[in-house]
């Protein structure tokens, strides 16, 4: 009996604890807002204090800032109070009627005078914050208001309770509101009570007044395409009938239908729908989409709230519409090209599949749509594919293309079901999409994400991994960014992350680095110091602390401590280039600059004060794709003069401290492999004799990381045999057993005389055969990024140019059997080096750990040679905060 009573106590316990839930999830208001039906006829009666427009509503703080809807979206206080208690969580109803209407005036206030009523049900602290908000919405409009026309036309989600009485007294008829057009319909498109029509002549009126726009419009876009003058008349009409016909026109209905479906978090919307929202929220980045995307479907039951894959995506992907707008032109013109030669569509895609695989490749597809000579590139064919392939499998096939291509008018009977045997062939293997060639490259993507610092790195041993890492773009927050190889940056659909060169940290000088844009969208780019940290979850990135400066080239606006100010640069576009400079001056002081295509735009900051030393930064928006040249490539525009860039500083740490890794082994021969088989002999003049009997052992030159400038030595052949003697980068690992030696992959390069052979990841036919007593001369040119050989004095040509390589070079030696005598400048040359080429010797004893205090840099670069623990402690915590 007692273990029943405590069941039935635990029981009513758990009761109670429910209805605490459901009281603690209450939705708004006891009691519903009255209103007639009559009041329809004049906004007045009704804006703001029964429909209020989206732009003002907010769920919580942690939804952040309401998003900047069109004046023209509405809802009523029935469906979602704008107010709501900031102690309680909040429940949003699902959207499902929506009002139609056109009320016979206009000029409606859009802001709630906060009442005393209002207070006792809504704590006071989050009233002055919604009040102060609106204040500042009110004081920017009120300008605007003045030179636009009044809202006329609105989209108003209500409630189901309203939605049923409105219902019935439309169709009963409504007193007084001659002059007013109102509609019933679902949200997803039904009318329930359609709005009344215009007149008939109106109406035919404003058609032809539309397609004529629409005609003139695709008539410009073809010209300025190279289409043939007497092809262009008939596809631009063939184009405006597509767009009529999907209803792809301007609606204030259906603009606000479009975004009413976003704020009820669904997830599948038409490319037409897509455009809307995407016009609708342009002003809005797209990470703060994402998050309140994310904070109001938290406030829904829905059995489904992971948006990834979904065609909601987009609207976190894009900054605005003119992307899909560009992607629907094209696609326009492919379909209005088969319209207008009477082709099946079916028929066009097998046409265009020419190996008769069921799929269309990116070759496949590119040759087809050229052959149309609808004025088409091959980058917009390849941006037509990457668009259509829905699968991201790198491939078309038939549902896909017809989808894209599909004319709006076409019944489905004539596009025949797919069966057995219509299309022959197994699918291939696709590539990933990230894999496809496209106009600009051919590369892979790999996704970086945030680890967390262990705090073990050490300055003066780092690893040959964390050493090379200096100076790579890294991510410093932000979650995800995918870094391709060819350069290409870019991050998924609503995220916001900060990349930064990792380790970078300079005091003093000019620096300089460059931002190419490949897609345009939002993105601050700029520098921060050693006490910035950007956070992803709060959204903080450049210039949102007084600790980083940033320019916003998308919005034209300079950004710090969260203050925008108006900048005098251009808007930017795809292929613009973004010069960014920062002369600082005593390590406290710095100015930073921007140019745009090699044009200066002038000082953006002056005499800012930084702690410690700056880091170049930037923070951008899942529609901004780009690549950044930080030193490692050529530049697109001259740097100004006497700047640097932030690669020179990371290889030049890098070179230190590789030097420091060495210790008492410094400029000394080490086999990294076989060493048992390997004997190394240091002669009386310096030079070295390096003999193999039997193995294939490598000996790299330890210590010496050549980071710029041009060096020189060479080995005197003392017993022939397999040698392939040159130079390795930081990411050589040899192995004997493995076969590995000098140039056997892509982080070496070596000369191998006895077989004529030049090794670089293969091997390849160069130079002339040698023999005992031969001299051979290694000379590399770091910033040509050039390596070549000589044989007693005669040149052999160029061995690799424009190499691509990690960190720095040294010299290598890998014998098998054969001995020779190196000397890397210790003892005179039998050859004089090439002009302007330096013995590897002289770096060394210029490098050497011993002369690190005593080396003067060049005035202007920057470099300073640390001289106490706190700076190598500043330079550990730069790194590890990047790994």
């Amino acid at each position: 009996m007692v273990q029943e009573e405590q069941k039935e106590q635990e029981q009513k316990q758990r009761q109670e604890v429910a209805q605490q839930v459901r009281v603690a999830y209450a939705s708004g208001r006891q009691q519903a807002v009255r209103w007639a039906t009559a009041d329809l006829a004049t906004a007045k009666k009704l804006i703001p204090n029964v429909f209020y427009p989206l732009k003002t509503f907010t769920l919580n703080k942690r939804a952040g800032k309401p998003l900047p809807y069109p004046r023209s979206i509405l809802l009523s206080e029935n469906f979602a109070p704008l107010l709501h208690r900031s102690d309680l969580a909040r429940r949003l109803k699902n959207a499902h009627v929506l009002i139609s209407w056109e009320p016979k005036d206009s000029g409606a206030k859009e802001v709630r005078v906060i009442t005393g009523q209002d207070t006792n049900w809504m704590a006071a602290s989050y009233v002055n914050a919604v009040i102060e908000a609106q204040d500042e919405k009110v004081t920017k409009e009120e300008t605007e208001e003045k030179t636009e026309d009044a809202q006329k036309d609105y989209c108003v989600n209500i409630s189901l309770a309203e939605a049923e009485s409105l219902r019935r007294a439309l169709q009963d008829g409504v007193p007084g509101l001659t002059g007013t057009r109102v509609g019933l319909s679902t949200v997803d498109g039904l009318w329930l009570v359609p709005k009344k029509e215009q007149k008939k002549e109106e109406e035919k009126k404003d058609d032809k007044e539309e397609f004529k726009v629409l005609t003139e419009k695709y008539t410009s876009q073809l010209k300025e395409a190279g289409l043939n003058p007497e092809q262009i008349p008939d596809l631009a009409r063939l184009m405006a009938t597509q767009v009529r016909r999907s209803h792809n026109v301007a609606s204030t209905f259906e603009d606000g239908r479009q975004c009413i479906r976003f704020f009820d978090n669904q997830m599948w919307f038409e490319e037409d729908g897509i455009i809307r929202v995407l016009r609708a929220l342009a002003d809005a980045p797209e990470s703060t989409r994402r998050v309140a995307f994310d904070a109001f479907i938290s406030a829904r039951r829905r059995d489904r709230t992971r948006w990834e894959g979904m065609p909601v995506a987009q609207i976190f992907a894009y900054s605005d519409e003119q992307h899909l707008m560009r992607m629907r032109d094209l696609a326009l013109r492919v379909t209005s090209s088969v319209l207008r030669d009477k082709l099946s569509l079916f028929d066009v895609f097998k046409k265009f599949d020419t190996n008769g695989d069921g799929w269309l490749s990116q070759q496949e597809l590119t040759s087809a749509l050229l052959k149309l000579k609808i004025g088409l590139t091959e980058e917009e064919c390849a941006q037509l594919l990457r668009h259509a392939d829905s699968s991201q499998d790198g491939y078309i096939n038939y549902r896909e293309f017809a989808s894209r291509f599909g004319a709006q008018d076409t019944k489905d009977d004539m596009f025949p079901a797919l069966k057995p045997g219509v299309i022959s062939g197994k699918r291939r293997k696709a590539l990933p999409l990230n894999l496809l060639p496209s106009a600009a490259s051919e590369s892979k993507s790999v996704a970086i994400g945030e680890e967390e610092d262990d705090g073990k790195n050490s300055v003066k041993h780092m690893s040959y991994a964390e050493l090379s890492a200096l100076g790579s773009l890294s991510l410093a927050s932000g979650g995800m960014a995918f870094f391709r190889d060819d350069g290409l940056v870019s991050t998924r659909p609503g995220y916001r992350p900060s990349l930064c060169p990792r380790g970078v940290c300079v005091s003093t000088g000019k620096w300089y680095y460059e931002i190419t844009v490949v897609t345009a969208g939002r993105g601050v780019v700029g520098w921060g110091d050693v006490s910035f940290s950007p956070n992803f979850y709060t959204g903080h990135g450049v210039g949102d602390d007084n600790r980083s400066w940033g320019v916003d080239p998308m919005r034209q606006l300079t950004v710090h401590t969260k203050s925008e100010k108006p900048w005098t640069g251009p808007k930017w576009s795809t292929g613009d280039v973004i010069g960014v400079q920062a002369e600082l001056v005593g390590g406290i002081s710095a100015s930073i600059s921007y140019s745009v295509n090699g044009k200066p735009i002038g000082v953006a900051f002056d005499k800012v004060k930084f702690n410690g030393g700056l880091t170049p930064f930037i923070s951008f928006e899942s529609a901004l794709q780009f690549r950044a040249n930080f030193g490692t490539r050529p530049w697109r525009y001259a740097a100004p003069p006497g700047c640097r860039s932030p690669m020179y500083w990371s290889r030049n740490e890098m070179r230190r401290i590789h030097a420091l890794n060495s210790g008492s082994l410094f400029g000394k021969l080490k086999p990294t492999t076989g060493d048992a088989q390997m004997t190394l002999k240091a002669n009386s003049n310096g030079t070295t004799t390096i003999s193999v009997s039997n193995g294939f052992p490598t000996a790299v030159l330890q210590g010496c990381l050549i980071t710029t400038g041009r060096w020189y030595y060479e080995f005197t052949i003392k017993r022939d045999g397999v040698a392939q003697v040159g130079w390795c980068d930081l990411h050589f690992y040899a192995s004997t057993r493995g076969g590995v030696g000098t140039g056997d992959d892509k982080h070496s390069w070596g000369y191998d005389g006895h077989r004529v052979l030049l090794w670089h990841n293969g091997k390849f036919s160069y130079g002339r055969r040698w023999k005992e007593g031969d001299v051979i001369g290694c000379a590399v040119d770091i910033d040509a990024r050039r390596i070549s050989f000589s044989h007693n004095s005669e040149k052999l040509g160029p061995a690799a140019e424009n190499m691509e390589f990690v960190g720095g070079l040294a010299p290598a030696i890998t014998l098998n059997p054969c001995s020779l005598i190196a000397n890397f400048g210790s003892a005179p040359f039998r050859f004089g080096p090439p002009a302007g080429y330096l013995p590897v010797q002289k770096w060394l004893r210029n490098y050497s750990p011993n002369q690190e205090g005593k080396i003067k840099f060049p005035s202007g670069t920057g470099l300073q040679t640390p001289t106490s623990g706190l700076s190598l402690l500043k330079l550990q915590r730069s790194v590890s905060m990047m790994t």
